[in-house]
């Protein structure tokens, strides 16, 4: 009997490791994901910048922030720690109207939306 209670135990112990190792590594693969899209994003905002449309840059800050994305990496954590590169100044805040405020709300796609597409040069 007492050796079963061990055996138990063991197996419990083993359990609660299990469990925080996939913790950690949940928690890892979220920060790796948050600073992949972030990148992503500030990459896109230089491309909206080199193309003179630096209001739907400043609209894809909101969207980082939206989703808790913004410098949620670069807290100081020892020597492992991530910083962004970016050596962009932010942009300057505008100030928006309530009706600007609304159009930024989540709408629902209109009927005849296809879905999300790149924008076509002119040539």
């Amino acid at each position: 009997m007492c050796s079963q209670l061990k055996d138990v135990d063991q197996l419990r112990l083993e359990a609660e490791q299990a469990m925080q190792q996939a913790s950690s590594q949940r928690a890892s693969l979220e920060m790796r994901a948050k600073i992949e899209i972030e990148r992503l994003v500030r990459e896109a905002q230089h491309h909206l910048e080199k193309a003179g449309a630096s209001d739907q840059a400043q609209t894809l800050d909101v969207l980082l922030l939206d989703f808790n994305i913004t410098g949620s990496h670069t807290a100081t954590r020892g020597r492992h720690s991530r910083r962004t590169t970016d050596s962009r100044e932010p942009l300057p805040r505008r100030k928006t109207t309530g009706a600007e405020r609304a159009d930024l709300a989540v709408q629902l796609p209109r009927p005849e939306w296809t879905g999300w597409t790149f924008p076509q040069q002119r040539s």
